[in-house]
């Protein structure tokens, strides 16, 4: 472990996930504020076995925040951009802020029901799916590295909305969105 500024840089297995096949460690940042990410990400991951592939597949990675919140990564590589050296792929935009979107909703359900053993907490948490989502792309997605971070807006008996943004490295905004989720 190394310790850069704030950040908690480690390497942990989630033990939900031994008797999965393909099982791997999986390297996140966890502030020492929050302990709630791994549990959280084994949740998420009982939900089908694993955690969603598409999280894998591009390459996101989740880190909490110091308000108890959490927020995605996201490096740029070729294969989400347009070309080359060209700007990150509108499509794989609206997948981080689907994900970041869903990711916020479910993280304040976990906090609710995390008490409950992670098999009901996965239950609760599969019910969460998207209903609507608006992106508005407001620049191309310029950058090495970037962040989504959401939102809940408003939380209702079976639907929550949330906002999202995507920003760069260098902080500019990329793209905000709001989104739709169901909760119940």
């Amino acid at each position: 472990s190394s310790i850069r500024g704030s950040v908690l840089s480690r390497t942990f297995q989630m033990p939900q996930m031994r008797h999965f096949s393909g099982h791997r460690a999986v390297t996140m940042n966890i502030r020492r504020k929050s302990r709630l990410l791994p549990t959280f990400m084994a949740t998420i991951s009982l939900m089908n076995g694993r955690y969603p592939p598409l999280i894998d597949l591009l390459g996101m990675k989740f880190v909490p925040l110091e308000d108890d919140g959490i927020s995605i990564k996201l490096p740029m590589r070729n294969e989400i951009s347009l070309g080359h050296g060209g700007p990150l792929h509108g499509g794989v935009i609206s997948a981080v802020m689907d994900v970041s979107g869903g990711s916020v909703v479910a993280w304040g359900i976990r906090k609710e029901v995390g008490d409950l053993p992670l098999d009901e907490q996965a239950r609760r948490l599969r019910r969460v799916s998207t209903i609507d989502l608006r992106i508005d792309y407001l620049r191309p997605g310029k950058g090495r590295e970037f962040t989504a971070t959401g939102t809940v807006m408003r939380w209702g008996r079976k639907v929550a909305a949330a906002r999202m943004e995507l920003h760069n490295e260098e902080g500019v905004l990329i793209a905000v969105g709001t989104g739709t989720f169901t909760v119940s």
